[in-house]
């Protein structure tokens, strides 16, 4: 009798469902301000606090792997990915909720832009972005970590 080929996924396959998982946990906590969350009412309770945690765990093993692959260039590949996945978002906050062009605001945009975000002021222009502001300065102390 044949046996079925049955693959075994690979790590970062299940590190990506994990990742999804967590980033769901903490959007759907974040909607239950603004919606009833009914069937999904549940999901709040897992702690979006922890989940962000693991998001971080779960990063940090991947950007350990990263780094130990190829150094070289590693900064600029971290910029690469992180830029364009934060200039949209940041973007459609501007649109979608116009502020006046004052020198304070320039001021947070210009921290935020390099994510000094919490660290020099509480504000966070894209209001999730104080995580990514975190996970950017981790992936600059890499080099020096390693």
């Amino acid at each position: 009798m044949a046996r079925a080929n049955v693959s075994v996924p690979d790590r970062w396959s299940v590190l990506a469902v994990l990742r999804f998982i967590l980033a769901l946990i903490v959007a759907v906590n974040h909607l239950a301000e603004y919606a009833s969350l009914g069937p999904l009412a549940w999901i709040p309770r897992l702690g979006a606090f922890e989940a962000i945690l693991g998001f971080l765990l779960v990063s940090g093993y991947s950007i350990g792997v990263s780094y130990k692959k190829s150094p070289d260039g590693f900064c600029s590949r971290r910029a690469w990915r992180v830029y364009p996945v934060y200039a949209a978002p940041a973007a459609l906050t501007f649109v979608a909720t116009p502020a006046a062009v004052t020198p304070s605001f320039i001021g947070v945009l210009l921290l935020n832009a390099v994510f000094l975000n919490q660290l020099l002021t509480t504000t966070s222009y894209v209001g999730p972005a104080w995580s990514l502001s975190l996970e950017v300065w981790l992936y600059a102390f890499t080099p020096m970590l390693a």
